[in-house]
């Protein structure tokens, strides 16, 4: 091959401050892939950025990226501090670049620095905490597509750490009543509610009526949340005195245990007597009531015989059927006949000062 040659160049970024050229040549064909090339490359596209160049040349054909897995870590579990050293290792032509990155792109904390990509074939934790737990991304890239990668998980054993969501739950008796712990721990741990005397509290039934099906008194729970974090939950119901204590949630797991209490407490219902003054205010109302009164001039009844009057005639103008108040009419008409007629002899009476009484007639 002639080396005057032109001979593509490809600039690759590794980070804001680093650039990998790579120069290839593209007219080379398999039998001449023994063939050694002087390549002189320089830096200039890298400098006109300002940036610092790393220059590279190869002799024979372009090779994209492949991840050699001798050379690469595996999924990787340690103890909380201690150190954690991930190796990715790749074949290709020219030889590939590494970055390693967080797989759900968050900060990688390392060597006393924080950088959401670190450059290199390896990467070192020297005090691995339980936050640097998760995926791991190793890219191998030498400008020849595709870029290869293979995921890395770090696990981070560590003792649980156990706390509850609330320290005193109160509950009114026959009521029910949550109770809930937040747990941190990996591996996972087995999980129990214990009472104050240690005892374990198992779910089983219990009869709330003898009318009523059956329904469990402990009701126990675990929610996951993630690799390392779970919420364990118990509910008891229909709470009495006797259930009136602290309740433990206890996490253990090869690191280590841990436990938190939860206190519940009876609410008394509070009974208050209302005294309630009711103060009548009597108002005395001048209610103008006309009443009419018809005044009827009745003859004087006399038990005297022979004084010149006649007796009222009773049960005239009583209720009674129709009849009887056409025979009473009746009555009254005689009746008024004789007391006009003892009005005619009343008055000639006073005229002439002497009345002689005739009692039939």
């Amino acid at each position: 091959m002639d080396k005057s040659t032109e001979c593509p160049s490809e600039i690759e970024h590794l980070n804001s401050n680093m650039l990998v050229l790579n120069l290839f040549v593209t007219d080379v064909t398999v039998d001449h892939s023994e063939t050694q090339m002087d390549i002189q490359t320089d830096c200039t596209k890298a400098q006109q950025l300002s940036r610092h160049c790393h220059k590279q040349w190869f002799s024979g054909m372009p090779l994209p990226p492949k991840i050699q897995d001798v050379n690469t870590s595996s999924d990787t579990e340690v103890q909380e501090g201690e150190q954690v050293r991930l190796r990715c290792g790749a074949s290709g032509k020219p030889e590939p670049t590494y970055r390693w990155r967080r797989e759900d792109s968050s900060l990688i904390h390392a060597s006393g620095k924080t950088e959401l990509m670190v450059v290199g074939s390896e990467l070192v934790i020297p005090h691995v905490l339980r936050e640097h737990a998760g995926a791991y991304l190793c890219i191998a890239s030498n400008g020849v597509l595709p870029s290869v990668s293979k995921r890395i998980l770090l696990n981070v054993r560590f003792r649980p750490m156990i706390r509850a969501r609330e320290d005193e739950v109160w509950a009114r008796l026959g009521a029910s009543v949550n109770l809930s712990c937040v747990v941190d721990a990996f591996p996972e741990p087995s999980m129990v509610w214990l009472r104050d005397s240690g005892h374990p509290i198992y779910s089983h039934h219990y009869l709330y009526h003898l009318h009523h099906p059956a329904k469990q008194k402990y009701v126990s729970g675990m929610e996951y949340l993630n690799s390392t974090r779970w919420v364990i939950s118990l509910r008891v119901s229909n709470v009495q005195e006797f259930d009136l204590l602290g309740y433990r949630c206890r996490a253990n797991n090869s690191e280590g245990t841990a436990e938190a209490r939860v206190a519940v407490f009876k609410i008394t219902p509070t009974t208050t007597t209302t005294t309630t003054t009711t103060t009548t205010t009597s108002t005395t109302s001048a209610a103008t009531t006309t009443t009419t009164t018809t005044l009827a001039t009745l003859p004087f009844t006399s038990t005297q015989p022979g004084d010149g009057l006649l007796p009222w005639i009773v049960d005239i103008g009583k209720n009674g059927r129709a009849e009887d108040i056409e025979e009473e009419s009746e009555k009254l008409h005689k009746h008024k006949q004789k007391h006009q007629e003892a009005d005619n002899h009343w008055n000639k009476h006073q005229e002439r000062k002497t009345f002689t009484y005739n009692k039939g007639g």
